[in-house]
């Protein structure tokens, strides 16, 4: 066990610094790491543990230049990740307002981060390293539950050629703040996370302590737990589905309505899958959609799932038994949004009522139909 890292003693007793090592150990392999850092003390507490227990760790730290003193933060993480003993460098991002517009500053700066992260770590042939705690996989738990699309964060991960690990999702945040006391290391504490305008922020500070009330305990174990089980779940929906969509998909791209006789969850992460296939950005809204395309035809027009770019929509169509992205009609005017970075998106719609059929021979009914005449029964047709 090292006495120091970089040029920082480490002291005895430190069992907050040993519950990041031992965390470390059990999800790490023996290669080295690329620690996205932002000075906070996750991510520090990141950079330090790696030091002590992998043979080469860089830490990168983003600049999204969002902030007024964004140059001093990054310097200043730069210049601590060196003395824990990282290479350290410094890497600057621009954050589309596009994109912040269109999901909010956190998730667009989340979007770019982990761009960049992605990059320079395969350039150096590194996994990538992020410091998620329990405490982020709890209240990340909360939040997409809110949004009607529940997911998790993995421990293991790949973005493109890149693994990404997460391995502090079974320690709490307070070991990661306990951790740098220890060691005497100060840290970045991030204004946003004070900020409860943001839903993470007041889920943090408002929600979770409501439920610990409630409940008469922690509830943020039992939360990750079940995170963790979401994520399992998903896990083996998403290997199904990429198996269902090489089978379903032509050479065109385009989708067969054979998907409408799966199960319900492996036909939303087949739509899911190919949708991103396709560059379009996934909604809970969208993914409902589409599905009543599959299973609820009845000759409705284009689902609307982005823009096309010189005023036109992108839409998903069916026809000829396939579903298909294109470019649209014009785009419509955009209501104009509820003030407040808390709004959530928009629900996804109410579905119609079941209908008395049964699809049978894996084929679903009645393809391709126009719709009917003004004033015609669609549910005589059906």
């Amino acid at each position: 066990m090292p006495a120091t890292i970089g040029d920082i003693p480490i002291p005895e007793p430190s069992p907050h610094f040993l519950a990041l090592r031992h965390a470390l150990r059990r999800a790490c392999p023996d290669g080295g790491l690329a620690v996205g850092c932002s000075g906070g003390p996750d991510s520090l507490a990141l950079v330090a543990a790696a030091v002590a227990e992998t043979p080469q760790v860089h830490a990168l730290i983003i600049d999204h230049g969002l902030q007024q003193d964004h140059a001093a933060v990054a310097a200043t993480a730069a210049a601590t990740a060196r003395r824990l003993g990282a290479e350290a460098e410094i890497i600057p991002v621009t954050v589309p307002a596009a994109a912040v517009a269109r999901g909010g500053v956190e998730a667009a700066a989340r979007a770019v981060r982990l761009d960049a992260l992605t990059a320079r770590a395969a350039a150096l042939g590194l996994d990538v390293g992020l410091a998620h705690t329990q405490d982020d996989l709890a209240e990340n738990q909360l939040i997409s539950s809110l949004r009607g699309q529940p997911n998790s964060m993995r421990p293991v991960s790949v973005r493109g050629p890149v693994v990404v690990r997460r391995p502090f999702l079974g320690v709490r945040r307070a070991d990661t703040t306990g951790a740098m006391k220890e060691l005497g290391v100060d840290y970045w504490d991030d204004p946003m996370n004070s900020d409860p305008s943001f839903l993470r922020v007041a889920i943090r500070r408002q929600i979770i302590p409501q439920l610990a009330a409630v409940i008469g305990g922690d509830p943020v174990a039992a939360l990750a737990r079940a995170a963790a089980i979401g994520a399992d779940n998903a896990g083996f929906v998403a290997a199904a589905a990429e198996k269902q969509l090489a089978e379903l998909t032509d050479t065109d791209g385009r989708l067969s309505v054979t998907l409408a006789c799966r199960p319900e969850p492996l036909r939303r992460a087949v739509i899911a899958a190919w949708l991103t296939g396709h560059a379009v950005a996934v909604s809970a809204k969208k993914l409902a959609a589409i599905d009543y395309l599959l299973t609820d035809w009845h000759g409705q027009g284009p689902v609307a799932v982005g823009k096309a770019g010189a005023g036109r929509r992108l839409v998903v169509t069916r026809k000829g038994g396939k579903l298909a992205v294109a470019a649209g009609g014009p785009s419509l005017p955009a209501a104009p949004a509820p003030g407040g970075r808390r709004q959530l998106p928009d629900r996804p719609p109410t579905p119609h009522p079941p209908l008395n059929t049964t699809v049978t021979k894996d084929q679903p009914r009645d393809d391709d139909h126009p719709p009917s005449p003004p004033g015609t029964s669609q549910r005589l047709r059906r």
